[in-house]
């Protein structure tokens, strides 16, 4: 499960996120997973799509995206050639993706959005899908602009849920909650709800960034056996996916395969205003075959100020 912590400042025609994406440790991503796939990329998130005429085969016929449409895409890229997280840099259009399952027909949802010219057509082109490219999966798809945002919660084909969005108050969205989210998802909405929201620079994010990777000072510490996963933060050190002991703390509670071991692999900021991206910076990591779990929260490498953040690849690249 990963969570992202959203808000749409009407007033100002401004879109902010925070978010975390979540899977298996040893699972490729990002940079790691653009090598795998034979890309020669110097990003994480990046225009794989508009460069890669193999990547663009990933799409279901039915609607391969017209490569003129996709000059001002940028996603990242998982193991599949799909994504979780894409934007328009020049729209704003901002577009992700929460879901258990890999297929390419779910994975390649984001980068459809972000072709579009606003959130509501963004929302069209997914609402007007055959039913035979999204099958039976369970999936949220987030989709917003400076102007408005909604939430698709599909539960198979026969189960697709359009809710907009209130503006002026924050968000939370997970794989298994359209919005607000668990008792943690409260808590998390009502800590950034009584700060100032940022801005398009990095260095406003400190507020929000402390309140979203902030361990619940109630909750036990993730060396305690009470410690479990989605309970006290939005940030996942190691834990165990399968089993009696799912969510708990993997150093302690090991599961018998590496395979079933999940943590916050990147997490990411992104604001647009009126006149597109104003800011998308991240922070990623990744583990190899057999390169030991890290056991201690203190070496996994979390953001923790935004300094810990990389390029921020939207303006840099405007």
């Amino acid at each position: 499960m990963c969570t992202c912590v959203f808000l749409l400042d009407d007033k100002a025609a401004r879109f902010l996120a925070i978010e975390s994406h979540d899977q298996s440790v040893y699972r490729p991503h990002g940079f790691e997973a653009a090598r795998q796939l034979g890309l020669r990329v110097r990003y994480s998130y990046g225009p794989h799509w508009h460069n890669n005429p193999e990547l663009r085969r990933r799409f279901p016929a039915s609607r391969i995206p017209d490569p003129d449409a996709l000059s001002d895409v940028v996603g990242g890229i998982d193991a599949e050639g799909g994504t979780w997280l894409a934007f328009n840099r020049r729209s704003g259009v901002y577009c992700r993706l929460l879901t258990t399952a890999t297929a390419a027909a779910v994975t390649t949802l984001p980068i459809l959005c972000a072709t579009a010219e606003s959130a509501g057509h963004a929302v069209r082109l997914v609402e007007e899908l055959p039913s035979v490219d999204t099958d039976a999966l369970t999936y949220r798809l987030l989709i917003a602009d400076g102007h408005d945002a909604a939430v698709i919660a599909v539960d198979g084909p026969a189960e697709v849920t359009t809710t907009a969005l209130a503006p002026g108050v924050p968000h939370l969205l997970t794989t298994a909650d359209p919005t607000d989210g668990n008792a943690l998802g409260k808590r998390l909405v009502d800590r950034l709800t009584r700060l100032p929201a940022p801005t398009g620079k990095l260095d406003s994010w400190s507020a929000w960034l402390s309140a979203y990777t902030a361990a619940d000072e109630a909750g036990p510490g993730y060396g305690s056996p009470a410690w479990a996963a989605y309970s006290y933060s939005a940030v996942q050190p190691p834990f165990v996916t399968t089993g009696d002991q799912v969510h708990r703390n993997a150093s302690i509670f090991a599961p018998p395969s590496p395979d079933h071991v999940a943590w916050t692999a990147s997490v990411s900021l992104y604001a647009a205003g009126p006149d597109g991206v104003e800011l998308f910076a991240y922070n990623e990591r990744q583990l190899f075959p057999d390169q030991p779990v890290p056991t201690e929260v203190t070496r996994m490498g979390f953001p923790a100020t935004p300094d810990d953040f990389f390029v921020c690849l939207a303006s840099a690249e405007r």
